[in-house]
């Protein structure tokens, strides 16, 4: 299944074994040069039974054989205690597709069902032919990795020019006239919000930032059920998971995240009316939330707009991920801490709330007839609305700029809270104290818990409110690995080798390698080189390079092996 092409294909050997006729010839144009294929038609069944009529192009080839995830024991437990039926089965490491579907085909086989995601990082993507087994491993790997990117060449050579000639001043996504309408859009969104935000004694109300066109937004109601149809069918197979699901809206429900909507208010005319499917996302690895359920506010009936369309998605605001890094390892005492669901903390005015409906049912042991369904809204702002990160900084900055104005703590907050992360620092167990509690009180103002504190003082950890410390010893700090008992960074990485070099293969080598801090510069220097002499020398993305340009990229690649680099304060 292959999201970015355009045409689909059947390996001739493969047409041959099942004596699949051809049934007529095109001419493709490949690589400027033209050549005919057959076409063939084939008859696939899914899990259900259903058929699929699909038209292929006859190859003699597609791709090289594909390394299958590696599955870890506890991967195997997971799948097996859930009854989970895999696309293939996995008796070797590698396999060689024979067919190659497009991405109409894609969608026709994919359920818009939650996705699953394995203790070891791996995740299992539902589809009407079984689960895949897709995404990255948490455990670095050594095995070669293998992509498939659908590119564009226009100029190509002039951006990548501009991307070596970057140094250390700050660019920008849009430039010129471009730039000028987008930063008055922002200007625009900012405004309105300031003069909607209202806060209450129990927090802060924000409207949604539509845009014009919000009208022509259909309810999407048909969608919704499908969906929901789909997620019970789903988790009828494992009722503990069910059960957990229905928690989370009995839960939201108790808290006031959600609301039941009454015939009454059904009877009212509404600015906007929309319902949101959801789905089940599993996250067993992590320390607090193991489900989670996403609402997925970009579906749409077909030429359609989706509630994301309509609405703005505002200025980004965050401080520099750099800068935070920087500061939190020139601390004596660094500290971090995060938000608790920090998006369901911002109250929606109640003018907004029927976009952003959605659907359950009152009795988990009944199937979902119309007496058993029950529409809910929500009551705070959704994770999954494209303007959600916008519509949470700018109210926590809104709070900060009104409410500690001249405080030294509010100013260190807005400098370094990213998204809901805060990393902050003290020179002694006393001010790291004085700060947890500033911080706390702030934050309470905004209706908003902040906890998983973690420091590399021990006394401190020891001293804060149980319910605040972290669970974890070895958390990550912005995607870098922190090992706060040592008080050291810690970062990895390989180049994998690959059969056919090209300046592909070289820049996703080179990309794989995570170093926000410049850190691994020395190390990755010759590789960095390498990569742009292939940009001067003017290779195409998969020009195999020559044996020569081959055996000097292998002598740098393997040389480059970071496992568990440590700085040092």
């Amino acid at each position: 299944l292959d999201s970015g092409a355009e045409l689909s294909f059947i390996c001739n050997e493969f047409a041959d074994d099942f004596e699949l006729p051809i049934i007529d010839n095109t001419t493709l144009l490949a690589v400027a040069a033209s050549k005919e294929y057959g076409i063939t038609t084939l008859q696939l069944c899914d899990i259900e039974g259903r058929q699929h009529h699909l038209r292929l192009y006859r190859s003699e080839y597609i791709t090289g054989a594909i390394e299958q995830a590696d599955l870890c024991q506890e991967g195997l437990n997971f799948i097996a205690q859930h009854g989970i039926a895999l696309s293939m089965q996995r008796k070797t490491s590698a396999l060689q597709p024979q067919i190659l579907l497009r991405c109409d085909y894609l969608w026709n086989f994919m359920l818009p069902i939650g996705r699953l995601i394995l203790p070891s990082g791996l995740q299992l993507i539902p589809t009407k032919l079984g689960y895949i087994v897709s995404g990255c491993q948490s455990e670095v790997t050594t095995e070669p990795a293998r992509a498939l990117t659908i590119t564009t060449s226009n100029e190509e050579k002039e951006t990548w020019d501009r991307y070596w000639a970057l140094e250390s001043s700050g660019t920008n996504e849009f430039t010129g006239s471009t730039r000028s309408g987008v930063q008055q859009t922002h200007d625009k969104v900012l405004k309105e919000f300031r003069n909607s935000i209202q806060r209450r004694d129990d927090g802060y109300y924000v409207r949604l930032p539509w845009k014009v066109n919000y009208a022509s937004l259909p309810d999407n109601k048909s969608i919704a059920i499908k969906r929901l149809h789909k997620v019970l069918e789903m988790l009828s197979h494992d009722k503990p998971m069910l059960e957990q699901y229905d928690r989370i809206f009995k839960d939201q429900l108790e808290k006031g995240i959600i609301e039941e909507v009454s015939q009454q208010d059904d009877a009212t005319e509404r600015m906007v009316v929309h319902y949101l499917p959801h789905q089940a996302v599993l996250t067993p690895a992590k320390e607090t939330t193991k489900m989670l359920i996403v609402f997925d506010a970009s579906a749409h009936y077909k030429d359609k707009p989706c509630l994301n369309d309509v609405l703005h998605q505002g200025p980004l605001i965050l401080p520099d991920m750099v800068s935070i890094l920087l500061r939190f390892r020139a601390h004596k005492i660094p500290i971090i801490s995060d938000v608790e669901k920090a998006f369901l903390q911002v109250r929606l005015q109640e003018i907004d709330r029927d976009a952003t409906r959605c659907m359950w049912v009152r009795d988990i042991g009944r199937p979902p007839t119309p007496e058993n369904i029950v529409v809910y809204r929500f009551t705070r702002v959704t994770f999954g609305l494209n303007a959600s990160p916008f519509l949470l900084a700018s109210t926590i900055e809104f709070h900060l700029d009104n409410m500690t104005s001249g405080s030294s703590m509010g100013q260190e907050i807005k400098e370094n809270l990213y998204v809901d992360n805060l990393i902050i620092g003290a020179e002694s167990k006393e001010e790291a104290l004085d700060k947890y509690y500033i911080a706390k009180d702030i934050f309470t103002g905004l209706s908003m818990n902040l906890r998983e504190y973690l420091s590399n003082d021990e006394d401190f950890n020891k001293t804060i409110a149980d319910d605040d410390q972290s669970k974890t010893s070895s958390p990550k700090v912005l995607g870098v690995s922190w090992n706060p008992s040592k008080d050291t960074i810690v970062l990895r990485g390989t180049m994998s080798t690959t059969s056919i070099v090209t300046k592909r293969t070289v820049t996703m080598q080179l990309a794989s390698v995570y170093d926000p801090l410049g850190l691994l510069v020395p190390v990755l220097l010759p590789a960095k080189v390498f990569l742009q002499s292939l940009w001067k020398d003017e290779y195409s993305w998969d020009t195999p390079l020559s044996p020569h340009l081959r055996e000097q990229w292998l002598i740098i690649s393997t040389g480059i092996s970071i496992r568990n680099y440590s700085d040092r304060q």
